[in-house]
């Protein structure tokens, strides 16, 4: 009783939208007994569930494990849901700010999965079948053509913002068959098989005889017709005159929303079709305008006094922190493409957005390129026939640049003075160097030349 008590608590939605349990607040001491008596009597659910819900204090304020809002304490529900993993592939396209939506929970990423139908690569759609709630308020939805994995960030070895991690299950905790632990004995409901009661060959009605119809007489015409009329010639018509038509450009009709009215909702950062545009002369006002997918309210512009100011000063990166002429390969991480961004500030907030993202790589042409941990340090080079190109200015750096421990670190036999100036250094060159001794060419010799055309051509050429 104790176990259905806390596992089987039903869900609904209060005005405000908000998901929270019904029955929680009544069973909540009585949760760890509960997970415990589920040990005891050898349940699956409860044998996935050792998991214990994190909280973290932050200048007086609480944070629970799957919520981000202040205070609010949804716990995921045990065997229903699982921390530390993920659905994969994550998105089924590459990686972009629409891949996501930011939520306040992890039942309101389910709730969302449960309402969305998801693109596929014919074209079609598919319902949503899981869902990855991660602990900055990101939220991924995944179709069932997926397989549970150990989440590459946010995971139990590896934990995020206030040592949560990522919170992923199915679109609805109703169906315990859907869960990512279902309990023992719970299975899809299906119907018997039908069963065919009789052989009897059926009986079909006496064939009838073909009616009797009357003998066919022709009918008798009379032995000569009357002439015919003659008619009067009919004037030919005079010629009609038709004007050449003159053709209208006919803008090819398109569907977009109706504009919403003042006061109305709006959100013009989803993709199309699903943008919702004010009129003219309104805007679409958001609480906060720095969360992506915001809904606002169309309101009339305040009138302000524009001075023209110079623009805001990019700050130059820690001393340490970030490096020049030297790049991460694999430069561009799967999932992800390369991105223009004004300066080598925004291109560090990118790699910040994605969880998934070490490294980060700005050049001069303003390319900015992602990539993730499996990446290493190497130097950059330009070809043989000249001596400045864009790889010796590309500026690397880590996603924290307040973890020295994240710093970039030159490789053995690489200065870090001359790192946009020098011919290219690799790792493998420097294990060459340190073994070319002794007669003929050594087999790290070769492995090293290699390495180089490979890492070396394949970094640059992806640029």
């Amino acid at each position: 009783f104790l176990a259905r008590a806390c596992f089987d608590v039903p869900f609904e939605a209060s005005s405000q939208g908000e998901a929270r349990f019904t029955m929680a607040r009544a069973f909540s001491g009585m949760r760890t007994s509960a997970v415990a008596l589920g040990l005891l009597l050898g349940g699956t659910a409860a044998q996935q569930t050792t998991h214990q819900q994190e909280k973290v204090e932050i200048n007086g304020t609480w944070y629970w494990e799957g919520n981000t809002v202040p205070n609010r304490d949804v716990p995921p529900m045990p065997g229903c849901t699982v921390y530390g993993k993920v659905y994969w592939p994550l998105v089924q396209f590459p990686l972009t700010d629409n891949s996501y939506t930011l939520q306040n929970g992890w039942d309101w990423c389910q709730k969302l999965c449960k309402d969305s139908l998801l693109p596929t690569a014919n074209g079609s759609y598919v319902p949503c079948a899981h869902f990855a709630y991660f602990p900055d308020g990101k939220c991924f939805l995944q179709d069932s053509n997926t397989t549970l994995v150990e989440a590459p960030a946010c995971s139990t070895l590896h934990p995020c913002e206030n040592n949560f991690e990522v919170v992923s299950g199915p679109a609805d905790c109703k169906n315990k068959a859907s869960w990512v632990f279902p309990p023992g004995g719970v299975t899809p409901e299906i119907g018997p098989e039908p069963v065919i009661t009789t052989t009897e060959a059926p009986t079909f009605p006496p064939t009838l005889p073909p009616p009797t119809l009357p003998p066919f007489v022709p009918p008798t015409l009379p032995p000569t017709l009357p002439p015919m009329p003659t008619l009067a010639p009919v004037p030919s018509p005079a010629p009609v005159v038709i004007a050449a038509p003159v053709l209208v450009d006919v803008p090819e009709a398109t569907t977009l929303r109706p504009l919403a009215k003042l006061g109305e909702s709006c959100n013009p950062t989803l993709s199309p079709p699903y943008e919702i545009n004010c009129e003219e002369g309104l805007d679409c006002i958001t609480a906060d305008p720095s969360m992506m997918g915001a809904s606002g309210i169309c309101s009339v512009p305040e009138t302000t006094t524009t001075t023209t100011t110079a623009g805001p000063t990019v700050p130059p990166p820690p001393p340490g922190a970030t490096i020049v002429g030297y790049l991460y390969t694999p430069h561009t991480m799967e999932g992800t493409v390369k991105a223009y961004t004004s300066d080598w500030y925004a291109c560090y907030n990118l790699c910040v957005s994605n969880p998934l993202c070490q490294h980060f790589g700005y050049w001069p042409d303003e390319g900015c390129h992602q990539q993730g941990n499996n990446a290493m340090l190497v130097k950059a080079t330009c070809n043989a026939t000249t001596t400045d190109c864009p790889g010796l200015k590309v500026l690397s750096g880590p996603r924290n640049l307040t973890d020295r421990a994240l710093w970039p670190v030159v490789p053995t036999g690489q200065a870090l003075g001359n790192a946009d100036v020098s011919a290219p250094v690799f790792a493998a060159q420097t294990m060459v160097a340190a073994d070319s001794g002794g007669g003929g060419m050594p087999t790290l010799v070769i492995l090293g030349l290699i390495a180089t055309m490979i890492i070396g051509g394949g970094a640059l050429a992806a640029y």
